[in-house]
């Protein structure tokens, strides 16, 4: 992709994420966005044909991301959660604009994407019953975006980052025990 075209994608998105942030999707208007990108409303209409094109682009970076991290092989469950909270946080005023604009449509779309990985993984959630499956999986994936959306609600800076990894540890050790008990 040209890079003139990501460095506009990129403002839209940073621009649309601002004012979802400051005053909540309903109210931002294309032209408002494309100003505070710097780009024109015609500018923002080559690349996307609405605002809510440009929030699920948003949620598939997002989705990406966490399959990223998720995929790649991480001999210590810490530095996995290290990680992706580090990357959370790098993209915090987006993310905080999804959990903002579209909660239930990010929390299916990270739920399609990691439901085989969890299924799949240590916790052995592939013996339980399918509806036990998809209540594990709905529980581990609204458990985890509400740990960072509290994080984010509370202003959270990088420095803490460690109390949020301990909040995923400790929220994964109480649904392994819950696996386990079933």
């Amino acid at each position: 992709m040209d890079k003139r075209v990501q460095k506009s994608k990129a403002a839209i998105k940073k621009s649309l994420s601002e004012l979802i942030v400051k005053k909540g999707f309903e109210s931002v208007k294309a032209r408002e966005v494309a100003e505070k990108a710097g780009v024109n409303r015609s500018t923002l209409y080559l690349h996307y044909s609405s605002l809510d094109s440009i929030l699920y682009e948003m949620e598939d970076d997002v989705v990406n991301l966490i399959l990223t991290i998720s995929l790649k092989p991480h001999n210590d469950f810490r530095q996995y959660i290290f990680e992706l909270a580090g990357a959370i946080a790098e993209r915090k005023t987006e993310i905080r604009a999804l959990l903002t604009a579209s909660y239930s449509h990010l929390q299916r779309k990270v739920e399609i994407a990691l439901k085989p990985l969890i299924i799949n993984s240590p916790y052995n959630v592939s013996a339980l019953p399918p509806e036990d499956q998809d209540f594990i999986v709905c529980f581990l994936i609204d458990g985890s975006i509400g740990l960072i959306n509290s994080y984010f609600t509370q202003d959270g800076k990088p420095a803490d980052l460690d109390r949020l990894v301990d909040s995923f540890i400790k929220f994964f050790s109480i649904s392994n025990s819950l696996i386990a008990r079933k």
